[in-house]
């Protein structure tokens, strides 16, 4: 592949991997029974997208790989409510309150 169809192909990959964790959000509003089928699902697709298929247009064009510091965090899912989350001791309420104002 020449690293001008690979720079197409990276581009389309990006579209539908930004699709797909819009899908994800939307997900994430569904009931707990098509959340918990559909979020399993799309994380599938979405793992093989950046882990197989793009690793392998930036096996052949490494420059085409972003920086670390550009690429996505992961997204963070879980099914906790307020009351059962616990801090570390080394973390306090007001620590949180000040990240969130």
């Amino acid at each position: 592949m020449t690293r001008d169809q690979a720079e197409e192909v990276q581009r389309h990959l990006l579209d539908a991997d930004s699709a797909m964790d819009r899908a994800r959000r939307a997900i994430a509003g569904l009931g707990k029974e098509d959340r918990v089928r559909f979020d399993g699902l799309l994380a599938e697709v979405m793992a093989a997208l950046q882990s197989e298929v793009l690793a392998a247009i930036y096996d052949q064009h490494p420059d085409l790989e972003p920086p670390v510091e550009e690429r996505e965090q992961p997204l963070i899912n879980s099914e906790l409510r307020w009351d059962q989350v616990r801090l570390p001791t080394s973390i306090s309420e007001a620590d949180i309150d000040a990240v969130i104002f």
